[in-house]
């Protein structure tokens, strides 16, 4: 059973990594539209069109929301565990796995009214005006719920793997 969720878990690795690396694109790209739109002004006193709208609307989200489970899995979060360090096992064991589902049930809400809001937009066909042309909003409104669900993903191989570490197994301590 360990070794599938472990397999399981490399193959989710890979998804993280993957909107890692979107996440580090979307950075790029942000630094290179502002670069430019900079040099134009500064040499050229032109700018691009919309740059800044562009920026906010669709690579902002894109640095943030792909990396969200990343970030939580490297332990760059703070978590309320780091508290409970000095107690028991069994009772870090017991505050941990309550944690884990509050933080599951959170994320639930959240993905589940960040989709509906997102479907939504694709129904009102949302969009944003940027240089006198007007841009859909909607697809990037999905990478919020994208990006909890992911994490969701995260807690529950978390809860997995707590589950399989149970301090009230026989052993003795």
């Amino acid at each position: 059973m360990e070794g599938k969720i472990d397999t399981l878990y490399k193959g989710f690795t890979k998804i993280k990594n993957g909107g890692l690396v979107l996440a580090g694109v979307a950075v790029f790209l942000m630094m290179a539209f502002i670069v430019v739109d900079v040099t134009l002004r500064n040499l050229f006193n032109a700018s691009i069109s919309g740059n800044y709208e562009i920026i906010q609307r669709y690579l902002m989200p894109l640095a943030v929301f792909p990396a969200i489970a990343i970030t939580y899995s490297s332990g760059l979060m703070p978590k309320i565990t780091m508290f409970v360090e000095k107690l028991s096992e069994k009772a870090q064991y017991i505050i941990n796995m309550l944690l884990l589902f509050l933080e599951i049930f959170v994320m639930i809400l959240i993905f589940y009214y960040s989709w509906k809001y997102a479907v939504q937009g694709l129904q009102a066909g949302v969009t944003f005006p940027a240089g006198g042309k007007m841009y859909p909003l909607y697809p990037v409104l999905f990478l919020v719920p994208i990006g909890f669900a992911l994490l969701m993903i995260e807690l529950v191989f978390n809860i997995i793997k707590e589950l399989m570490k149970n301090p009230f197994s026989s052993k003795t301590t």
